[in-house]
């Protein structure tokens, strides 16, 4: 079937392709070709559109699955139901008619069947359309024909009156006269060239008409009927097509699946609220446990929501498996060790065995780089599942967005809050909020001039804002300063690792008023009473860009990437406390100069932004966290809260997403800046490697 109805559907195209053609030469020479044509003139470009797209899904490999029998089933059941809406396509009347077979016959569509009846909606009005083209083609030719008639009998009845031609035609082929659309254009020939029809012709046409019991009123009125329902048709062939093209695949599955309204009833009511790609996850592992199980997918479906609904999860817990990352994490690192020294040891043979310890290093990159490559051609990018919010984040999952920073001046204040205002707007949504997390600089004494001057922009600025929207969303915390003997000088506590752990205890109250006053020289939360559960933590640098901060909830939010601890509670073992969003390199970066054009990639907007391989997280199931992202605010706090050295670790990004477990949200971008030239871009690589060698030992 799959190869009749690819046949089909191209045979369909080629003959309206090609009456299109016929069209466009006879308007090109100025023939009228009437109001029916002018709708395939006019909308044509809508099916040559879609031709392409059709030939690939007509091609899939799910539809080539499906058996012929079914596709013949499918296609007749479809096709007798806008028949009988004379193709004005209606999705309810449609979507019932479906729901209606299913339900009488115990016969449920698997998700590729509605795959092809999405695609048959479109190839059953392609196919109409044909048909209608072939019949106005018909018509066409027969208006010529009656064209070149009437001008070989014109001048005998215009000079002579003669209508002895007419006569011996009508004689010699009854064709003429059980053709009305033939007749009929012969007869308007005759109108438009005679003002007034002779009584002898008249008379003539009467007596022919009325051997076969018609008139000349009746033949007219059959074709004015004849126009105007091949009006009606072509335009409710046309209109619906435009609909059927506007049409998502998803609307389909929500509406006549029967297997995806029985995912949509689970107890935990997760699923109806994920993103599209997300589901499509599902829908593809049913779809393959079904058939291993040779069970239909809607029953499949009833067995998932059945264990779900009893154990009180969500249905994703009982569908993936967990898989042994730990034991492909052993795997990897024993392929790349064995592979190193079987290479080097080959090429010590030949170049000596001082040769094997200086080659161990560039060897070891250039198999972890031929595996890695090897990895991800193997391993597919898969989305990280999100939660979809349609209009405000649900008070559940209230979050905070925070740039903690040091600050200096009003200047600074004012530079930040405008981001933060930007960033509420692109995001707009109740339960969001958004802190400047103020660290104090480095000085000699506690406190310094700028403190008050720094203290009272921010205060005045969180008023402005806050009255400016009339709600409490913004708010400005601003650190005390301690002396430390490493440094020598005073500063804030374990700077930005600190100001962060302050910032968690000051949300979750953990402070009493005295405390406070010990480690924040002012804050604003103490008329803040909101209950926040994950916290958005950037960079000054960082763009949190349209709508992505709903994205990054919604995927830590999701129940299959909820955190489980450790027995101990110091350790994130699955799920994910903390999850980090691509980083792509800010478009006006690039251009700020040569150097940056060169190292920092191409930079901006992927507003087709989808799932990116990488590595860690594709196979390993964990990523890395660069210091850009969101956590869940009490396992954070449980878990490092007192766990590292005091005074000790710079780069503490890579220690916590170990500890919490880093997820990697591989299909949400955010924007960052990258350095303008070589010794910047040096001295960001310098302090990386320090902070990495700090941490070697918690390897």
């Amino acid at each position: 079937m799959r190869n009749i109805a690819y046949k089909d559907f191209v045979s369909n195209v080629e003959t309206i392709t090609k009456y299109y053609k016929i069209l466009v030469d006879k308007t090109s020479r100025k023939k009228i070709v009437g109001s029916t044509n002018e709708w395939i003139l006019d909308n044509y470009y809508l099916i040559s559109e879609q031709k392409k797209t059709l030939k690939e899904e007509l091609r899939s490999k799910e539809i080539v699955k499906i058996k012929s029998k079914r596709k013949l089933l499918l296609h007749d059941l479809l096709y007798v139901e806008l028949e009988q809406l004379n193709f004005q396509i209606d999705n309810e009347v449609i979507f019932k008619s479906l729901i209606d077979f299913q339900q009488k016959n115990s016969d449920y569509f698997s998700y590729a069947e509605i795959n092809f009846l999405f695609i048959l909606l479109k190839l059953i009005v392609i196919e109409k359309i044909s048909s209608l083209s072939e019949e106005l083609k018909i018509k066409l030719e027969e208006k010529s024909k009656a064209e070149q008639f009437f001008a070989a009998i014109k001048e005998e009845i215009i000079n002579s009156g003669n209508f002895s031609l007419l006569e011996k035609a009508f004689q010699n082929d009854e064709k003429i006269i059980k053709n009305p659309y033939y007749l009929d254009q012969l007869l308007n020939n005759f109108f438009n060239t005679f003002d007034e029809v002779p009584e002898k012709l008249n008379l003539f046409l009467q007596h022919i008409l009325t051997q076969y019991n018609t008139q000349i009123s009746d033949l007219v009125q059959r074709e004015i009927d004849e126009s105007a329902e091949n009006n009606i048709l072509i335009s409710n062939l046309f209109v619906s097509f435009k609909k059927i093209t506007k049409l998502e695949v998803s609307e389909l599955y929500t509406r006549i699946s029967f297997t995806e309204q029985t995912l949509m009833s689970e107890k935990a009511a997760m699923y109806s609220h994920m993103y599209e790609n997300n589901k499509n996850n599902y829908r593809t592992k049913i779809i393959r446990e079904a058939k291993k199980l040779q069970i239909s997918e809607y029953q499949y479906a009833l067995n998932l929501i059945e264990e779900a609904d009893n154990s009180n999860h969500h249905v994703g817990w009982v569908l993936f498996k967990p898989k042994k990352y730990k034991e492909r994490a052993y795997a990897y690192m024993l392929i790349v060790t064995f592979s190193t020294l079987i290479l080097s040891a080959l090429l010590s043979v030949f170049m000596g065995y001082i040769a094997f310890i200086l080659l161990i290093v560039p060897i070891s990159q250039f198999v972890i780089e031929l595996f890695n490559q090897l990895l991800q051609y193997l391993h597919k990018p898969h989305s990280t599942l999100k939660l979809k919010f349609e209009k405000d984040i649900p008070e559940e999952y209230s979050t905070m967005v925070i740039i903690p920073t040091i600050v200096k001046d009003k200047e600074k204040i004012t530079q930040m809050f405008d981001k933060l205002e930007v960033y509420y707007l692109s995001n707009y949504s109740d339960n969001l909020y958004f802190t400047l997390l103020g660290d104090c600089s480095s000085e000699s004494t506690k406190h310094t001039d700028f403190d008050a001057e720094v203290i009272e922009a921010g205060l005045s600025k969180v008023k402005k804002l806050n009255e400016k929207y009339n709600k409490n969303i913004f708010n400005f915390v601003y650190r005390q300063r301690f002396y430390s003997e490493g440094e020598g000088c005073y500063l804030g506590f374990e700077r930005k690792r600190g100001a962060i752990l302050h910032f968690n205890d000051l949300v979750l109250g953990n402070f009493s008023d005295e405390k406070k006053q010990e480690l924040f020289q002012c804050q604003t939360l103490d008329n803040f009473d909101k209950p926040i559960t994950y916290i958005i933590t950037l960079d000054t640098d960082t763009q949190l860009v349209l709508y992505s901060a709903f994205q990054l909830i919604g995927a830590i939010a999701h129940p299959m990437n909820q955190p489980v601890l450790s027995e101990d509670k110091r350790k994130v073992i699955s799920g994910y406390a903390i999850m980090q969003p691509r980083i792509n390199v800010d478009i006006e970066v690039t251009n700020k100069s040569k150097y940056a054009q060169l190292f920092s990639g191409l930079g901006g907007l992927d507003v087709y932004t989808t799932a990116s391989y990488e590595l860690y997280q594709d196979t390993f199931n964990e990523g890395s966290f660069v210091g850009k992202g969101i956590y869940n605010l009490k396992v954070f706090q449980q878990i490092l809260s007192g766990t590292f050295p005091q005074n000790l670790i710079l780069s503490h990004d890579l220690l916590e997403g170990n500890y919490l477990r880093c997820g990697l949200i591989n299909d949400v971008e955010l924007f960052d800046d990258s350095p303008s030239n070589y010794l910047d871009d040096a001295k960001r690589h310098h302090r990386w490697v320090r902070g990495d060698w700090q941490i070697i030992r918690w390897l």
